[in-house]
Protein backbone atom coordinates (compact mmCIF):
# COMPACT_ATOMS: atom_id res chain seq x y z
CA UNK A 1 0.00 0.00 0.00
CA UNK A 2 2.84 2.40 0.78
CA UNK A 3 4.22 1.92 -2.75
CA UNK A 4 0.87 2.95 -4.23
CA UNK A 5 0.67 5.97 -1.92
CA UNK A 6 4.22 7.07 -2.75
CA UNK A 7 3.41 6.94 -6.49
CA UNK A 8 0.22 8.94 -5.88
CA UNK A 9 2.17 11.56 -3.87
CA UNK A 10 4.64 11.97 -6.75
CA UNK A 11 1.77 12.35 -9.23
CA UNK A 12 -0.01 14.85 -6.97
CA UNK A 13 3.17 16.90 -6.60
CA UNK A 14 3.75 16.94 -10.38
CA UNK A 15 0.11 17.96 -11.03
CA UNK A 16 0.33 20.77 -8.48
CA UNK A 17 3.58 22.07 -9.99
CA UNK A 18 2.24 21.90 -13.56
CA UNK A 19 -0.99 23.68 -12.66
CA UNK A 20 0.95 26.37 -10.78
CA UNK A 21 3.00 27.04 -13.96
CA UNK A 22 -0.16 27.15 -16.09
CA UNK A 23 -1.85 29.52 -13.63
CA UNK A 24 1.17 31.84 -13.73
CA UNK A 25 1.21 31.85 -17.55
CA UNK A 26 -2.52 32.52 -17.77
CA UNK A 27 -2.26 35.36 -15.24
CA UNK A 28 0.22 37.14 -17.54
CA UNK A 29 -2.41 37.35 -20.29
CA UNK A 30 -5.43 37.98 -18.05
CA UNK A 31 -5.14 41.77 -18.31
CA UNK A 32 -6.15 41.73 -21.96
CA UNK A 33 -9.77 40.52 -21.61
CA UNK A 34 -12.55 39.43 -19.30
CA UNK A 35 -12.37 35.94 -20.79
CA UNK A 36 -8.69 35.65 -19.91
CA UNK A 37 -9.43 36.90 -16.41
CA UNK A 38 -11.99 34.11 -16.03
CA UNK A 39 -9.45 31.57 -17.23
CA UNK A 40 -6.95 32.92 -14.69
CA UNK A 41 -9.49 32.50 -11.90
CA UNK A 42 -10.23 28.94 -13.01
CA UNK A 43 -6.60 27.86 -13.35
CA UNK A 44 -5.66 29.39 -10.01
CA UNK A 45 -8.51 27.42 -8.40
CA UNK A 46 -7.34 24.21 -10.07
CA UNK A 47 -3.76 24.84 -8.94
CA UNK A 48 -4.92 25.47 -5.38
CA UNK A 49 -7.03 22.29 -5.35
CA UNK A 50 -4.07 20.27 -6.66
CA UNK A 51 -1.82 21.73 -3.98
CA UNK A 52 -4.36 20.86 -1.26
CA UNK A 53 -4.63 17.29 -2.56
CA UNK A 54 -0.83 16.99 -2.52
CA UNK A 55 -0.73 18.19 1.11
CA UNK A 56 -3.47 15.71 2.10
CA UNK A 57 -1.53 12.89 0.43
CA UNK A 58 1.67 13.84 2.29
CA UNK A 59 -0.25 13.89 5.56
CA UNK A 60 -1.85 10.50 4.88
CA UNK A 61 1.40 8.80 3.93
CA UNK A 62 3.07 10.27 7.02
CA UNK A 63 0.36 8.83 9.26
CA UNK A 64 0.52 5.41 7.60
CA UNK A 65 4.32 5.29 7.84
CA UNK A 66 4.04 6.24 11.51
CA UNK A 67 1.42 3.56 12.15
CA UNK A 68 3.57 0.90 10.46
CA UNK A 69 6.38 1.63 12.93
CA UNK A 70 4.06 1.27 15.93
CA UNK A 71 3.25 -2.10 17.51
CA UNK A 72 0.00 -3.71 16.31
CA UNK A 73 -2.86 -2.05 18.19
CA UNK A 74 -5.01 -4.09 20.60
CA UNK A 75 -8.15 -2.46 19.26
CA UNK A 76 -9.26 -0.49 16.21
CA UNK A 77 -7.77 2.99 16.18
CA UNK A 78 -7.41 5.65 13.53
CA UNK A 79 -4.47 4.89 11.24
CA UNK A 80 -4.64 1.10 11.35
CA UNK A 81 -5.21 -1.68 8.86
CA UNK A 82 -8.44 -3.63 9.44
CA UNK A 83 -9.57 -6.97 8.00
CA UNK A 84 -13.11 -8.06 8.77
CA UNK A 85 -16.11 -10.07 7.72
CA UNK A 86 -18.86 -7.67 6.69
CA UNK A 87 -22.24 -9.16 5.83
CA UNK A 88 -20.54 -12.48 5.03
CA UNK A 89 -17.78 -10.99 2.82
CA UNK A 90 -14.15 -10.52 3.76
CA UNK A 91 -13.09 -6.88 3.47
CA UNK A 92 -9.84 -5.08 4.24
CA UNK A 93 -9.03 -1.39 4.39
CA UNK A 94 -7.10 1.29 6.19
CA UNK A 95 -9.06 3.34 8.76
CA UNK A 96 -8.11 6.99 8.27
CA UNK A 97 -8.84 10.43 9.69
CA UNK A 98 -9.68 11.74 6.25
CA UNK A 99 -10.36 9.81 3.07
CA UNK A 100 -8.89 10.60 -0.34
CA UNK A 101 -9.61 8.68 -3.51
CA UNK A 102 -6.59 6.59 -4.54
CA UNK A 103 -6.87 3.83 -7.13
CA UNK A 104 -5.89 0.49 -5.57
CA UNK A 105 -6.16 1.67 -1.96
CA UNK A 106 -9.29 1.25 0.13
CA UNK A 107 -9.68 3.86 2.86
CA UNK A 108 -12.55 4.19 5.33
CA UNK A 109 -13.10 7.36 7.34
CA UNK A 110 -13.21 7.08 11.11
CA UNK A 111 -16.28 9.34 11.02
CA UNK A 112 -18.22 7.05 8.65
CA UNK A 113 -20.91 4.74 10.01
CA UNK A 114 -18.55 1.77 9.61
CA UNK A 115 -15.60 3.63 11.11
CA UNK A 116 -17.57 4.75 14.16
CA UNK A 117 -18.83 1.21 14.79
CA UNK A 118 -15.27 -0.18 14.69
CA UNK A 119 -13.35 2.25 16.88
CA UNK A 120 -12.24 0.56 20.11
CA UNK A 121 -13.25 -2.95 18.99
CA UNK A 122 -10.78 -5.87 19.23
CA UNK A 123 -10.04 -8.86 17.01
CA UNK A 124 -12.90 -11.41 17.13
CA UNK A 125 -15.36 -8.80 18.39
CA UNK A 126 -18.55 -8.23 16.45
CA UNK A 127 -19.99 -4.88 15.47
CA UNK A 128 -23.10 -3.54 13.81
CA UNK A 129 -24.52 -0.30 12.51
CA UNK A 130 -27.58 0.89 10.69
CA UNK A 131 -27.27 2.50 7.25
CA UNK A 132 -29.08 5.72 6.40
CA UNK A 133 -31.59 3.54 4.51
CA UNK A 134 -32.31 1.65 7.75
CA UNK A 135 -30.50 -1.58 6.85
CA UNK A 136 -28.65 -3.30 9.70
CA UNK A 137 -25.07 -4.24 8.81
CA UNK A 138 -23.14 -6.70 10.97
CA UNK A 139 -19.60 -7.95 10.98
CA UNK A 140 -16.64 -9.36 12.88
CA UNK A 141 -13.06 -8.09 13.06
CA UNK A 142 -10.56 -10.80 12.10
CA UNK A 143 -7.24 -8.91 11.92
CA UNK A 144 -5.63 -5.60 12.89
CA UNK A 145 -2.32 -4.29 11.65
Amino acid sequence: MLDILEKEVKLAKRRAEELRVVANEVSKTARSSWSAAGERFLTQGQAQAAEEYFKRMLDLIGKIEGAVKEPTPDSVVTSCFVKLILDGREEEFYLAEEVVSIPGVKLVSKSSLLGKSLLGKKVNETFSFETVEGKKVEGKIIYLG
